[in-house]
């Protein structure tokens, strides 16, 4: 056994070279499980041969990846985000998403200050370096995700505790669709990506899919479809495209961006957005979305475009 603590501890520091590359977050988040490779067998050689007995309780069977049930989130560190930033180790620090521990720094600079002590980051500096430009992604819904999205509200509080989100759902249908609006702010584009990304794997976790009002959507597979202002649309497809086509090759996602462009007030539109492709990959090209957002959080229509909706309108036509 004590061999085994030597060997795993130089396998952790080996695989520990490779974190900052920019793939390594896309393979962490991947999983093969339920994939058959006909003629595939591993650990063959009687040394660490493997036996599935099947799939553990609380998840969902499909072509793409297994989620256990929301006790045990698929974003790891989850389970800190209440605790006092100052009693965590650098160990503990480290399993925290980025949204989530900018959140929970933002939480111990507002006691420190509350207190008349001191911050902890001189001048603020390190919380600055996860971006705490106020942030807003608006996801459309179906009724059948709000319903379950509102059937756990204790699992709704967690998720915006620990990132530090609001969120906002609309009473009526986005123009055009059978859709409702759920707007996600928060502190940083990081905590909004996490906010959202859980959201999404708790829609999965009961339906093993998330179809936003779609029937043709296979367990396993998502199609997630987002409102974004049009000056971000036009980043997202890139000259000739080519946005829309490294997302492609970079995540297996599809990028649609509707060519239709819906004014919200002077000066601003917004248009849809619909990413199409396998549950496992939809984290990375949704972090492309939310990347391309954030660039424009700082504009100053972004506050007014994040409070707008557009719910309840009736565009002739679309």
């Amino acid at each position: 056994l004590d061999g085994a603590y030597v060997a795993l501890s130089m396998i952790a520091e080996a695989v520990g070279l490779f974190c900052l590359e920019p793939w390594f977050e896309a393979w962490s988040s991947h999983s093969h499980c339920g994939l058959v490779v006909p003629g595939l067998v591993l650990f063959v050689d009687g040394k660490g041969k493997a036996k599935s007995k099947g799939m553990q309780k609380g998840c969902f069977k499909g072509p793409g990846p297994v989620f256990d049930e929301f006790t045990n989130p698929p974003i790891p560190g989850l389970a800190l985000a209440n605790m006092d930033i100052n009693q965590l180790s650098q160990a503990d620090l480290a399993q925290i998403p980025p949204g989530v521990l900018a959140t929970m720094m933002g939480r111990s600079e507002d006691v420190a200050q509350q207190a008349g002590g001191p911050s902890d980051s001189a001048d603020g500096e390190a919380a600055a370096g996860y971006g705490f430009a106020p942030m807003a992604l608006k996801v459309l819904v179906s009724g059948d995700e709000v319903g379950i999205l509102g059937s756990d509200p204790a699992t709704m509080m967690q998720i915006q505790q620990a990132t530090g989100t609001t969120g906002m759902l609309s009473e009526r249908h986005y123009p055009g669709t059978s859709l409702q609006e759920l707007t996600v702010q928060g502190p940083s584009h990081e905590a909004v990506f996490n906010a959202v990304l859980l959201i999404l794997n708790k829609v999965a976790e009961v339906n093993g899919a998330v179809r936003s009002g779609e029937t043709n959507v296979p367990p396993g597979d998502a199609r997630v479809k987002l409102v974004v202002p049009k000056r971000v649309a036009a980043a997202i497809i890139g000259p000739g495209g080519q946005n829309v086509k490294q997302i492609k090759v970079q995540t297996g996602v599809h990028v649609h961006v509707d060519p239709n462009s819906i004014p919200c007030m002077e000066g601003i539109s917004e248009q849809g957005v619909c990413l199409a492709g396998q549950l496992s990959s939809i984290h990375g090209a949704l972090g492309h979305i939310i990347g391309e957002l954030a660039n424009f959080s700082c504009e100053p229509w972004f506050e007014a475009w994040a409070a707008h909706s557009n719910t309840g309108q009736v565009i002739p036509g679309l």
